[in-house]
């Protein structure tokens, strides 16, 4: 978990506030309960107001958890941003798998096509 914040001089700063083995099972309630442990051990839970996730559903649920827990501060809105990253790369992954079909046609072809071809022009 990195915290991100604006210290006395309006400057961004983050912190690894918490790195270590998550025990099982990885469901949303255990992420949930060790998220607000830590968040509680330094005294910040009154000053969250955003988390950054991917898109496991197991996220989702301890996003929606710390939501009920935590005491949301700017007139209760509390902001689940999403990585980009991992969207854009469940995006391209959906993409290839419409295409595979396609994609594995032409490369068989292709690669059929040249064996054909006399050994000189290899």
């Amino acid at each position: 978990v990195t915290a991100h914040f604006l210290d006395s001089t309006w400057t961004i700063q983050k912190r690894i506030i918490w790195f270590r083995l998550l025990e099982n099972p990885h469901d949303g309630l255990t992420i949930a309960n060790s998220v607000f442990d830590e968040i509680n051990k330094y005294g910040i839970s009154n000053k969250i107001f955003s988390t950054s996730l991917d898109n496991a559903s197991s996220n989702d649920c301890a996003s929606a958890e710390l939501n009920n827990w935590l005491p949301i501060q700017h007139n209760g809105q509390y902001f689940k941003i999403r990585y980009r990253c991992h969207i854009i790369n469940l995006m391209v992954k959906d993409g290839l798998n419409v295409c595979k079909d396609v994609l594995e046609n032409t490369t068989n072809y292709t690669i059929s096509n040249v064996k054909k071809l006399p050994s000189h022009c290899h």
